[in-house]
């Protein structure tokens, strides 16, 4: 009984689901790409990134303009430089 109930749940399921159309990626990918290149336009350029790593009280900033990395220690609320690459 239970199964002849599944069978017709998901042949009116089935029925319910629309017939996606024909998808022009590349079309998809221009209109994300143009999306990306306004908002980057009408967004403020900031010099730094920063990432942090709670578990190891960790704080990266990266230099955007350089590519300067920086690794703080966040301890006692207070930051310390522990490592710089370039």
């Amino acid at each position: 009984m239970m199964e002849q109930n599944l069978r017709e749940f998901r042949s009116e399921l089935a029925g319910s689901i629309p017939i996606p159309d024909k998808i022009d990626y590349e079309r998809v990918k221009f209109l994300f790409q143009q999306s990306l290149l306004e908002s980057e336009k009408n967004s403020p350029q900031y010099k730094y990134q920063f990432l942090c790593d709670e578990s190891e009280k960790l704080i990266y900033r990266c230099n955007r303009m350089t590519g300067e990395i920086e690794c703080y220690s966040n301890r006692n609320d207070k930051l310390k430089i522990l490592s710089s690459i370039k």
